[in-house]
């Protein structure tokens, strides 16, 4: 998930918590809320909260919303890509149901379309990334909900509270999801071959979608256990442009302590 993608999904579970465990009547939720009750009638996992794991409405939501808004506004900022934008959203209103149903897709866009003073404006590289990825909906979405999932699961208590002399790290610096922003020097997993940029995709066989779900699988191992990493790696060149490969890391684990110390 992109780490825009994450403070969405993050700003409308602080919005839902405001209201956690209250009687809400839809008109209380105003126009950032627009659509909503699409895919919580009743508003049942909004008044449960943002995080009890399964309660996926509020994601399913906030990815669908920024489809429709995409294909409203960009449009107003490269008239010229109108058709393919327009094209792209209907292949993916028609095909990508997974999680949104045809009808939520023709219902979600007639309430925002309506509830504009005008569409939100989207950046050029935005709009040819929609293009490109809205066929893609489902796949991406898959992402989202193991984010949300984890995020649930740290929320409720699975988190790693050993002493930083117990507690095993990758000694890799991320932010967002689990794209790698820095190697530690003279770490264990600047000897394994990580790279910055790196995406982290599973640790030990388990599919992760943010440092959140990095430590919840950590937390049965301890610093000297060696694990295996699945990581992407892109590389962009000049002539052939950019090309990814998945590849398998062995890395044995250091404590935080030790890493600290460095």
């Amino acid at each position: 998930m992109s780490a825009k993608g994450l403070s969405l999904v993050l700003a409308l579970a602080l919005s839902a918590h405001a209201w956690a465990g209250e009687e809400i009547d839809p008109s209380d939720l105003g126009r950032g809320f627009t659509g909503y009750e699409l895919f919580d009638p009743g508003l049942v996992q909004l008044r449960q909260g943002p995080y009890v794991e399964g309660n996926h409405a509020i994601v399913i939501y906030t990815a669908a919303r920024e489809a429709v808004d995409l294909a409203e506004g960009c449009p107003q900022v490269d008239p010229a890509a109108r058709e393919a934008i327009e094209q792209a959203y209907q292949q993916m209103a028609a095909s990508q149901h997974r999680y949104v149903s045809a009808r939520q897709w023709t219902r979600l866009r007639e309430a925002l379309h309506g509830s504009y003073k005008q569409p939100p404006l989207r950046g050029v590289l935005e709009c040819g990334a929609f293009a490109m990825q809205a066929p893609h909906f489902d796949e991406r979405m898959e992402g989202r909900l193991l984010a949300h999932t984890e995020m649930s699961r740290s929320a409720n208590g699975a988190v790693d509270d050993r002493a930083d002399a117990l507690r095993p790290v990758l000694g890799l610096g991320m932010a967002g999801g689990t794209l790698v922003n820095h190697v530690l020097n003279g770490s264990n997993a600047e000897r394994a071959g990580l790279k910055a940029n790196d995406e982290v995709l599973s640790v030990q066989g388990t599919a992760v979608a943010t440092t959140y779900g990095i430590e919840q699988v950590l937390r049965a191992y301890a610093p000297g256990d060696r694990i295996q990493l699945k990581v992407r790696r892109t590389v962009l060149d000049l002539a052939t442009g950019a090309s990814s490969q998945e590849l398998d890391i062995a890395l044995v684990l250091q404590s935080r302590a030790a890493l600290l110390a460095r």
